[in-house]
């Protein structure tokens, strides 16, 4: 008896943590397009849209960068396999939470929403940078003083940092650093091609 291919192996493997991210960028996208359609209903935040472009970007680079997962791990542990849905449903809380998933009510604001779910959202976002910090360093044999493991570590600190902070000026200025440095780190942990 033959025994199937690390690539064939691999594409059983991905099926489930692929489901599961693809209900997040779904989900993600239509509560965005909810968001968009309750902008003359309720004010606008940007900084919960800062925040699902950020969420969005990780869900890029992740489906992306799974591509050479094969290349690195010739055979599949039920610890690896959870730790690929571990990364999946995290992204999937993240993008499930971050935005409101039904119009916003006049008198309601993308804000007040952000504060009564949002948080959830980043934490899950920053388990999701600490869960890629560890999957680098088991999966990847990365050290976990490189350079990619330590924006991971950054990334996985900044919504942490985001809700220990008090006022919206700090958490402002949080959130915008933490843009560019999403997908400066993203890039950088991405192949630019296969």
């Amino acid at each position: 008896m033959d025994m199937p291919s690390t690539e064939s192996t691999f594409r059983v493997v991905w099926i489930a943590p692929s489901i599961i991210l693809s209900f997040g960028v779904t989900r993600l996208c239509s509560d965005a397009i909810l968001v968009f359609r309750s902008r003359h209903q309720a004010p606008l935040d940007w900084m919960p849209l800062a925040w699902a472009a950020c969420i969005f970007i990780w869900q890029l680079q992740y489906l992306w960068a799974i591509i050479e997962l094969p290349n690195f791990v010739r055979t599949w542990t039920l610890g690896e396999f959870a730790a690929l849905i571990g990364l999946s449903l995290t992204l999937f809380v993240a993008a499930a939470l971050v935005l409101p998933d039904k119009e916003i009510e006049p008198g309601s604001s993308l804000e007040e929403s952000f504060v009564r779910d949002g948080h959830w959202a980043l934490l899950a976002l920053s388990l999701y940078g600490f869960l890629a910090v560890y999957v680098d360093v088991w999966m990847f044999s990365e050290s976990l003083f490189s350079p990619g493991s330590m924006m991971l570590a950054v990334i996985a600190l900044m919504p942490l940092l985001f809700l220990a902070s008090k006022g919206r000026g700090k958490r402002g200025a949080i959130a915008v650093a933490n843009l560019p440095f999403t997908l400066f780190v993203a890039w950088y942990q991405s192949p630019a091609a296969y």
